[in-house]
């Protein structure tokens, strides 16, 4: 599929949000519970004390499973919060009812909850429409999560149902490879 360069970013979110819209809710539900379920087994996970988790939303890989998994073991979970147009900062948040209604109607920190550095995350799960093998991601395209990761080094995981895979993704001098690709298929390490 070599028309993926030549496609631009907006074209190809048109593309996937087409082909996410006419997935089953079996196929959905199936693909989340096995996607969480690798994450869960990655010892990146496993040994990690702070890990950073987006909040899903409809359409989105159900990120429950690894939260709340996270919490059991007595791991800290932050979250993102929108702070300013493209820009993110991750609070802790220690259950579902830390957080609120913010931005785009994604739930979000409520200013109780403390703000948790960049250099004490150990593991990311990051959200995208599709992603390739390679470990490029495409957004909803505000530039949030790569504006946030430009400057961190702490291990990405990207996680996308299988069906919604590409076989590339273009990608420009700010965007950030992810280190693992996790679908309800593959895990593959970069």
């Amino acid at each position: 599929m070599n028309g993926d360069f030549i496609m631009n970013k907006n074209e190809k979110r048109k593309e996937i949000k087409q082909k996410q819209s006419i997935l089953s809710p079996e196929y959905c539900h199936f693909a989340d519970k096995a996607i969480c379920n690798r994450i869960l087994s990655l010892h990146e996970f496993q040994t990690a004390d702070v890990i950073f988790c987006y909040i899903s939303m409809e359409n989105e890989i159900d990120t429950r499973p690894i939260i709340e998994n996270a919490w059991m073991m007595k791991k800290k979970v932050a979250v993102p919060k929108c702070t300013k147009k493209g820009c993110m900062e991750l609070y802790q948040i220690h259950s579902y009812e830390d957080l609120e209604a913010g931005k785009y109607g994604i739930p979000e920190p409520k200013s109780k909850c403390l703000p948790v550095p960049p250099n004490t995350i150990d593991f990311a799960v990051i959200p995208c429409l599709s992603c390739d093998l390679e470990g490029w991601r495409l957004g909803h395209g505000g530039g949030y999560y790569d504006r946030y990761l430009e400057h961190t080094d702490f291990i990405t995981a990207v996680v996308c149902r299988h069906q919604l895979l590409s076989e590339s993704i273009c990608h420009e001098t700010h965007d950030k490879r992810m280190n693992i690709v996790v679908t309800e298929e593959i895990m593959r390490f970069l």
